[in-house]
């Protein structure tokens, strides 16, 4: 005894575990293992430290052949567990069966170091993929087209004698024409000479049972119930001998037995007896089933599961039976190559069954509980169509429904997410008058500057929601500071966006100084109670472990021209002697008033005739200059990766533009033009490309404003990834057209009066605009190295998404910028002390530029306090707008492959509201080596929202396969004009296409 505690004792002190049962090949079914890991969880959250499980498994996700179901009763548990208990972590990885043992103890390192909201991943040829639901529209035109039944076949329905298997055998007998039924229970059905008294006996159990045998006989279906134990193998195997030999072959079998444990929820607290339980109909009483009836010609063979095997928040307070249930889901996998079988993971049935769940959790999910009738409707649509072999159906509310979501924890990540946000539920009364005061303060505020009554200020509800833009929040933030005293960071509002979240922050951080809200604070919100009509919506999910691909992707070439950077070289050295080529627009060229603009301009003195491009030159005289510019820089993209333009002929090569066109030609060029369409459509600025190419992928323009680039990268990643494309050009564009930029910038306030471009700074004013053009040449790592490309930097992962609602077409949204990052970090599989560079937006405007630094911060250094890079190409060479993405981009690859970090031309005089040398962030101020592993993240935030974030990582080549090296361009290629004899030419270039009058 004295050994075995002293053994538990070093146990306990463990706080990382690792279940490899999975591992092996024999299914292992049995519950011993339980009681340790609830002494394991009990220990942590009383001692307050935080444990990690792993669960590991190999082949129980293989979706294409046969599943090794060893460790699949387990799995259900590990995936739910952080969802119940805050000091633990747990997650069920999944490990390609062919991986040797050295891999899987590589991946299983990674995921101990790894912090992540995913509950499942699988591992497959060195990708981790995220388990996710895929949503599948319903075909409505075949709703209600059901399977036929010979009415010489049985049906066989476990728990068939209450609640969902009676209703099911009602349903079959009524609608399917089912003549021979057999219903099993746990309850004895006694002989039928004893059934008058039970009849009598109003409202008991068999009384009930017996009633609903009695409708089935009156409906013409023959019945037979079994009270023995799924757990009996022999009986089990008897009673199906007796009923073929007597009535013939099973046509079907309905699996609804289950139940749900009377033990307390919590699974620290459930007796080993509650869970076995449970877990008997589900797992062990399944084998036996499936062996007895496997050889019976079965039309489908249905397992009743439920939604807790696959969401983890819906599990948690019942542990045991989201084990069950998943085990059920894997089964069906297991055998769907020899069975048509399937395992629905009902969502709650509101008239029958266990009873409707009305909880917040289950609100949350965006499910809703679903009628006997539309459950049945489901049933009949999931035969019908033979889907599975594990479906999900559900009525969904859109309103609360993120189905990407799903499978996640609910646990807060760090002190930034959401869960901060509120107070603890132990706060003393004092403490929560007090924030009900300062609430009233900020609702009374909100509403006079909005001219609104307080009764429409809803505590939880966004400022934006209310129309408020930026000017109005700087307003509110000068009266909180008048009436407080306290000196607010403008930027606060966004990250608080709502009158809860903003009184608590105030709360906690200037309890002393609220005193004046109080008192402000003297009206009585009346709570909102209309009800709102909710949309409800009918849709499946299926494929439950849907693995996404995550494969990296390799950049093999580029190109770029930008401001006094017309080539790759001139670019680097610019970057690396930390210069700007932002300069003034020439006096003779500026606006109608005499305005004179900074801007980083471009020299657009064509270097390859438009007819090497096929192109006319009347056509060219026509087109948008950009659309030249692109055909040059794919040109030289292509080269660049080793590559001549005959070699990618006819390939499935797509091109991806980031550009906004703004061409108006004059109307005797556009009538002089053989091909007009290629002046006005602004398509054509990637299809030009394709055409001169000759290539057969897609070619689409995309406008996201700021962010169009690595939106278009984006798209060019998706196509890759699912196969659709073998190569991606993916560019960037923005010429002048016209003064109307810098107008349109002036008149929004946005528009920088100063010849330098600051951000991150103090003195920060606004933009300074410029043109450039960028591209490059993706392909998968697997197919570049397989090729012997030359590969400059390997992208890691992409995300993007919308701000959605904010103060303001330009306005940012803090949550918004979190999430992106966020997310690019969580695909990428790596660790946020890992990324050591950030190529920043930067927008020029102190409110935005605190607020990015300190999404910068509460996503890659919350909890590590190593120096994490920040820098901008913006002060080097203007604010490229469509093409912004590309300049940062490029920048960042040639810092990669150079292994250089450059210098950051701003941030000398720091912000007010962010002291960055407080924080682990640092401006970078000399060229300097950057060591290997070299990863790095880029974010372009546009107007309107979109936002965009990739990881990119260094990438060391190997010599001995790489045998694609760049190519120079074609000596007999350039046909280059007459250069001005004006000092200041290059810009006078392109400020001459303006037409303005000097």
């Amino acid at each position: 005894m004295d050994d075995d505690r002293q053994e538990w004792n070093s146990l306990i002190s463990c706080t990382k575990f690792i279940d490899l049962i999975g591992c092996g090949t024999q299914r292992f079914d049995e519950w011993s293992w339980i009681p340790c890991l609830q002494r394991w969880i009990e220990q942590s959250s009383q001692e307050k430290y935080e444990i990690k499980f792993l669960c590991v498994t190999r082949g129980l996700e293989n979706n294409r052949s046969q599943v090794n179901v060893s460790g699949a009763s387990r799995v259900g548990l590990y995936r739910m567990l952080q969802s119940e208990y805050r000091y633990t972590h747990s997650r069920h990885i999944d490990i390609d069966i062919n991986e040797d043992d050295y891999t899987l103890i590589e991946y299983i390192k990674a995921e101990l170091n790894m912090e992540s909201m995913d509950t499942e991943v699988r591992y497959a040829k060195g990708i981790r993929y995220r388990a996710c639901l895929k949503e599948q529209e319903k075909n409505e035109e075949l709703q209600c087209v059901r399977m036929s039944f010979s009415p010489d076949h049985v049906l066989w329905i476990t728990g068939g004698t209450r609640g969902i298997g009676a209703l099911c055998a009602e349903h079959f007998v009524k609608n399917y024409g089912v003549r021979r039924i057999v219903l099993m229970g746990k309850e004895s059905i006694p002989p039928r000479h004893k059934w008058k008294s039970h009849l009598e006996d109003y409202g008991s159990s068999l009384g009930i049972k017996i009633e609903k045998i009695l409708s089935l006989e009156g409906m013409g279906a023959q019945v037979k119930t079994l009270s023995v134990s799924l757990g009996d193998v022999e009986g089990l195997h008897q009673s199906v001998q007796h009923v073929t030999s007597e009535w013939g072959p099973i046509g079907g079998v309905l699996h609804c037995a289950g139940m749900e444990s009377s033990d307390t929820p919590a699974f620290i607290r459930k007796s080993l007896t509650s869970i076995q339980e449970v877990a008997l109909p589900k797992v062990e009483g399944l084998n036996h089933l499936y062996a007895c009836l496997k050889d019976e010609p079965l039309r489908f063979f249905v397992l009743f599961s439920s939604v807790s095997a696959t969401i983890p928040t819906l599990a948690a307070g019942q542990s045991d039976y989201a084990m069950a249930n998943a085990y059920m889901d894997y089964f069906a996998q297991d055998q769907a190559a020899v069975t048509p079988i399937v395992s629905i993971q009902w969502p709650n049935w509101k008239d029958t069954g266990m009873g409707e769940v009305k909880s917040k959790a289950y609100k949350d999910t965006g499910l809703l509980s679903h009628t006997n009738e539309q459950g049945l409707q489901m049933l009949d649509y999931i035969l019908s169509q033979g889907m599975g072999p594990v479906v999900l159906p559900a009525y969904i509310d859109r309103d609360n429904w993120a189905v990407e979501r799903l499978m996640q924890s609910n646990k807060p990540q760090d002190q930034n997410s959401d869960a901060s946000n509120f107070p603890a539920q132990n706060q003393s009364s004092k403490e929560n008058e007090n924030l009900s005061n300062i609430v009233r303060g900020l609702t009374r505020i909100f509403a006079q500057e909005l001219k609104l009554d307080t009764h429409k200020i809803q505590p939880y509800v966004p400022f934006a929601h209310y129309g408020v833009d930026s000017i109005l929040l700087a307003q509110v933030v000068k009266v909180i500071r008048q009436k407080s005293g306290v000196d607010l960071d403008p930027s606060l509002l966004f990250e608080y966006p709502t009158v809860d979240a903003l009184a608590i922050y105030l709360q906690n951080n200037f309890p002393s100084s609220m005193d004046s809200l109080y008192l402000f604070g003297t009206s009585v919100m009346q709570p909102n109670t209309a009800d709102e009509q909710k949309e409800t919506e009918e849709t499946y999910l299926v494929n439950t472990h849907d693995f996404g691909t995550l494969s990296e992707i390799a950049i093999i070439g580029m190109s770029c021209h930008f401001p006094e950077a017309p080539s790759l070289e001139k670019y680097w050295e610019l970057l690396t002697k930390g210069e700007s080529s932002i300069g003034q627009i020439p006096s003779e060229h500026s606006g109608e008033d005499g305005e004179l603009f900074f801007a980083g301009v471009i020299d657009r003195t064509p270097t390859v005739a438009s007819t090497y491009f096929q192109i006319s030159t009347e056509d060219a005289a026509a087109m948008d200059p950009q659309a030249l510019l692109l055909l040059e820089e794919s040109l030289k993209t292509v080269y660049h990766a080793g590559y001549t333009p005959e070699e990618l002929h006819e390939k499935s090569v797509g091109v991806y533009i980031g550009a906004r066109s703004r061409h108006l030609p004059q109307e005797e060029l556009l009538l002089a033009a053989k091909n007009p369409i290629l002046a006005v459509g602004a398509n054509y600025l990637a299809s030009n490309i394709s055409r001169f190419l000759d290539v057969k992928g897609p070619s689409l323009v995309i406008d996201s404003a700021c962010s169009s680039a690595l939106i278009s990268m984006n798209l060019a990643i998706q196509a890759l990834r699912n196969g659709d494309i073998e190569y991606a050009l993916v560019g960037g564009i923005n010429l002048f057209h016209t003064d109307k930029e810098h107008q349109l910038f002036k008149q929004r306030g946005l528009l920088s009066q100063d010849s330098e471009f600051h951000i991150f700074d103090r003195r920060s004013q606004g933009v300074i605009l410029a043109e450039g053009a960028g591209m490059v040449l993706l392909k998968s790592k697997e197919q570049a190295q397989k090729d012997g490309d030359s590969i400059l930097a390997v992208i890691k992962s992409v995300a993007v998404n919308n701000d959605g609602r904010t103060a303001g077409p330009s306005a940012p949204s803090y949550k918004g910028q979190c999430d992106v990052m966020r997310r690019a970090l969580e695909l990428s599989g790596k660790q946020p002390q890992e990324i050591d560079y950030i190529e920043a937006n930067g927008s020029g405007s102190q409110v935005s530029d605190v607020l990015e630094l300190k999404a910068i911060q509460a996503v890659y250094r919350t909890k590590s306090k190593l120096p994490l890079g920040i820098g901008s190409v913006k002060p080097n060479i203007g604010h490229s707008l469509c093409a912004e993405g590309m300049a940062s981009l490029i920048k960042l690859i040639l810092m990669l492959s150079h292994g250089q970090k450059v210098p950051f031309l701003s941030g000398q005089q720091p912000m007010k509201h962010f002291k960055i040398e407080d924080s682990a962030l640092y401006f970078n101020r000399t060229s300097e080596k950057w060591s290997s592993p070299r990863v790095a993240g880029v974010s372009s935030f546009a107007d309107g929202g979109t936002n965009a974030h990739l990881i990119l990582e260094s990438y060391e080549e190997d010599s001995r396969t790489t045998i694609r090296r760049s190519l120079p361009l074609p000596s007999d290629l350039f046909e280059l004009p007459k250069a001005t004899s004006d000092r200041k030419g290059n810009r006078r270039m392109v400020w001459e296409s303006f037409g303005l009058e000097g």
